[in-house]
């Protein structure tokens, strides 16, 4: 199967096709991935019309809402082909190469603003895991709807809308992922690490009930947590709260995620002070034994073209190192890009802040277990 780049360096939808089942097989294929970068590319003029769309919606729902966009990376395009190969899965069809996520207080403006989306036709839902939860405790609103691009061609964009509790849930299995080079959320990793994260989703939903969850004030949120759970007190929930607090401790958490934090040294400090409209190109490699080195590259708006080609440059490499993560995102995420993907800083801390109120609850009802536990109430509770 041969794929021929044309003149004017563009590629046919036969083309590109050929290109998505060449790179299940071979993914050092470099007409391939350049095929592919180009499909990925047209995705994003579609993907800025889909973000001021659901920036404003979001805005009028919640003035807090974390509204970030991206381009789907290649090594996790590739994956995605590789694993739904057998259900037909296509480069052409795939409907989540431009994605955007909105993140918002809780679930009734979730139900809201997806309420206003379907009403008004802009997008079709696809999933609602947040009243039917994954098998792995994943929870999210998952919504497709197609835009255009500068020749009115319409292309899918994915929308991902969920609280700041399953965004932190999401955040924590991604960081977990990065630097211990797994795949949890794709149900390849390490299965106490998986079943780590499917309790915790299980108490998280008992969170996301709790009216105190956004004020800030840990007591306030432990004392209701604890009232709530003793509701759901049953044999089965008994024996997950059980497990999730051995697991806690066998895997030692509470150090792995400070260990993840402490390994990566951000090289830049422009990413929290420049405000010019554009993109960053993030690169966290490996730089020594459990030591990872953050780089970044900023690219003006009208640099997009030149940006994607340094993308894909060093995607090329990270289909080869594992220990080597590429990211191309975008500097108007509303909230900040350390905000909108805390999972490439390592920053677990709203994860570890609610872990911390589930801990707690835990204590008062078991007041001998174990005092390195206590780490978590002075470290996370007091930070809330």
């Amino acid at each position: 199967m041969t794929i021929k780049i044309q003149k004017d360096n563009t590629y046919s939808k036969n083309q590109v096709k050929k290109a998505g089942i060449k790179l299940i097989d071979n993914m050092d294929d470099q007409e391939a991935l350049n095929a592919l970068s180009y499909w990925r590319n047209k995705h994003e003029v579609p993907l800025q019309t889909c973000f001021e769309l659901i920036e404003k919606y979001s805005k009028e729902i919640d003035k807090n809402a974390l509204v970030a966009k991206r381009l789907k990376r290649t090594p996790s395009i590739i994956s995605k082909l590789r694993r739904f190969n057998d259900k037909g899965m296509k480069l052409i069809t795939m409907q989540d190469i431009g994605g955007c996520r909105v993140v918002l207080s809780n679930t009734k403006k979730v139900d809201k603003l997806v309420r206003i989306l379907l009403k008004n036709e802009f997008f079709v839902l696809r999933n609602n895991y947040i009243k039917k939860p994954k098998e792995d405790g994943y929870r999210s609103v998952h919504l497709v709807g197609k835009f255009k691009d500068k020749e009115s061609t319409q292309y899918p964009i994915e929308l991902q809308v969920r609280t700041k509790v399953q965004h932190s849930w999401a955040t924590a299995i991604e960081i977990v992922d990065l630097f211990t080079n797994q795949s949890i959320k794709t149900n390849a990793g390490d299965k106490n690490w998986a079943e780590f994260f499917k309790h915790v989703s299980s108490h998280f939903e008992i969170l996301e009930t709790n009216p105190h969850i956004n004020t800030g004030k840990a007591m306030s949120i432990s004392q209701r947590f604890s009232q709530d759970i003793r509701k759901n007190r049953n044999d089965e929930f008994l024996f997950f709260r059980d497990r999730l607090w051995r697991l806690t401790k066998k895997l030692d958490v509470l150090k792995k995620f400070d260990l993840f934090r402490r390994s990566l040294h951000e090289t830049t400090q422009y990413l929290e002070d420049h405000s010019t409209t554009g993109f960053v190109l993030i690169i966290i490699k490996s730089v020594g034994t459990d030591t990872f080195e953050m780089q970044s590259e900023f690219y003006k708006e009208n640099q997009f073209a030149e940006a994607s080609a340094k993308y894909l440059e060093t995607e090329k490499i990270s289909l080869i190192n594992d220990y080597y993560v590429s990211a191309l995102v975008s500097t108007n995420a509303i909230g900040g890009i350390k905000e909108a993907y805390p999972n490439y800083f390592a920053d677990s801390t709203s994860f570890l802040q609610l872990l911390a109120i589930i801990d707690y609850a835990y204590k008062i009802e078991n007041p001998g277990y174990s005092r390195a536990w206590q780490y978590l109430k002075y470290k996370f509770l007091n930070d809330l």
